[in-house]
């Protein structure tokens, strides 16, 4: 009789405490209709009281529901749909790409004040928005290495202190709770356009000054800049350490039976030779959405109609730049991301108006993985290329593959002199002059200069002849050696 009794009060205490849950602002989620998961407070107690209760469904949690009073309607839908159209958690990771070519931030804070005082506004907002939602944001960031150079500049500090307070910036950006950093390539190079003898250059420059400035020592993530990506790239990926890179949406086709949704919402593998990599899928139409100033509550509505009824855990990525345009600059308080869309989806999210719930992707590769196969195509994430073909806008012009060549020209100069200084060093001053002579190469290849043509492909040019003065201060010397 006392057992029984024990057991019965058990149960009611059970049953109370879940009541009570559902009045408090405690996270839960619903699995498969039948199994629940728990966090928050009450979760010791009532783990230890549900030994003694029955196996709860989800009528059951109607019952509690209909005694509290439920103001939000789109929770009321999720909870008033039949069990086995019950939407399940929704994962959301967001990444904000943050570029500035070299030295262009001090040319507009000097010659176009209102331009440099918009941009770094809209940099600096970005952590400060977070801050009031600490417990649910999660935000990926990928900061070209020029922006960083220039933000880590302590003359350009000091020139920029009114308007930001860039090593304030910076030291925000490493708390792990709602960043996530992505490494990139540090001059912004379309790195399929580029020498591949470059593409480790480019990148473990950017995790140099990564690491220096993050004190991180490694980089789960690699965004590639516009998102231009080959399958020749893994085996480079994969040596720097990279677990996962970012591919836009246009750009993968499966190897594996998938259907749309699987392709769109989970990650993959993708495979070159012996090497493979993780794939995350940047959905194109949610992206371009959001950059255009999508509401949060279409958002919400645009998601949970996609994913309604899928039977794995679906990952929504969306990525775009996060320092143009209106959506990001605009100063008024009114139709700005950071002021409308994103404390909107927040407070949506923590009052339990939608199972959608941000995440960073290593979060959901820890936990969920990646199987299935896939390819990775030439493009990047252009809309332009739908009709013109891949890279059109950096490569669809005589200047500009003129430029190009030239680049790979001056690029093999470089590549040859490094291997050839290895063996045969001669002056102590050479190893300096093929590094000033690389580090301009590099540069030269910012996608910019290609992108919008014209006064900008002198940049590219510049720095390739400065690239072969230094190479001809090794050659005299080698000369000299040998009349010697």
């Amino acid at each position: 009789m006392p057992c029984e009794f024990t057991g019965c009060l058990l149960s009611c205490i059970a049953w109370l405490h879940l009541a009570l849950l559902f009045s408090r602002p405690e996270q839960f989620c619903f699995n498969s209709g039948e199994r629940f998961e728990l966090t928050g407070t009450l979760q010791p107690f009532v783990d230890q009281s549900l030994k003694h209760a029955h196996k709860l469904k989800f009528s059951s949690f109607e019952s509690i529901r209909g005694t509290h009073n439920q103001t939000a309607s789109v929770r009321q839908q999720a909870l008033n749909r039949p069990n086995t159209q019950a939407m399940s958690r929704v994962y959301f990771a967001l990444n904000l790409h943050l570029h500035q070519p070299s030295g262009n931030l001090l040319r507009l804070l000097n010659h176009d004040p209102v331009a440099a005082k918009q941009i770094l506004r809209a940099l600096d907002r970005i952590p400060k928005s977070l801050w009031p939602y600490e417990k649910t944001a999660r935000l990926h960031l990928s900061l070209s290495g020029t922006l960083l150079e220039m933000l880590s500049n302590a003359e350009f500090q000091a020139k920029a202190y009114d308007i930001m307070r860039c090593g304030d910036f910076l030291y925000y950006l490493q708390n792990n709770k709602i960043f996530e950093l992505l490494a990139t390539a540090y001059y912004h190079p379309i790195l399929p356009l580029v020498p591949p003898h470059d593409w480790e250059p480019q990148i473990k420059r950017w995790q140099g000054l990564g690491w220096h400035l993050f004190y991180k020592s490694h980089f789960s993530g690699f965004w590639p800049p516009e998102l231009a990506v080959t399958m020749e790239m893994i085996p480079v990926l994969k040596c720097m350490g990279f677990r996962y890179v970012l591919v836009d949406s246009d750009n993968v086709e499966p190897v594996d039976d998938l259907s749309e949704e699987e392709l769109l919402y989970r990650p993959h593998i993708a495979r070159y030779g012996n090497e493979t990599i993780q794939v995350i899928v940047r959905n194109r139409a949610l992206s371009q959405a959001l950059e255009w100033g999508l509401a949060a509550e279409d958002f919400i509505l645009e998601v949970e109609k996609k994913t309604r009824g899928l039977d794995f855990p679906a990952l929504i990525f969306c990525g775009f730049n996060g320092d143009n345009g209106e959506l990001f600059r605009n100063s008024t308080g009114t139709g700005n991301f950071w002021t409308q869309f994103y404390p909107s989806l927040m407070r949506g999210i923590e009052a339990h108006k939608t199972q959608i719930q941000p995440t960073f992707l290593t979060e959901y590769l820890d936990r969920y993985g990646a199987r299935s196969e896939v390819r990775l195509k030439p493009g990047t994430w252009s809309l332009a290329e739908a009709e013109k073909g891949p890279y059109y806008q950096w490569a669809g012009n005589k200047k500009q593959k003129e430029a190009l060549a030239c680049v790979h020209h001056i690029s093999r100069c470089v590549h040859r002199m490094r291997q050839d200084l290895r063996q045969h060093p001669g002056h102590p001053d050479n190893i300096k002059f093929v590094k000033e002579a690389q580090w301009r190469v590099l540069r030269s290849q910012t996608s910019c200069n290609f992108f919008w043509g014209g006064e900008w492909l002198k940049y590219c040019h510049e720095d390739l002849q400065a690239a072969e003065s230094w190479l001809n201060g090794i050659l005299i010397d080698r000369q000299s050696q040998i009349a010697q």
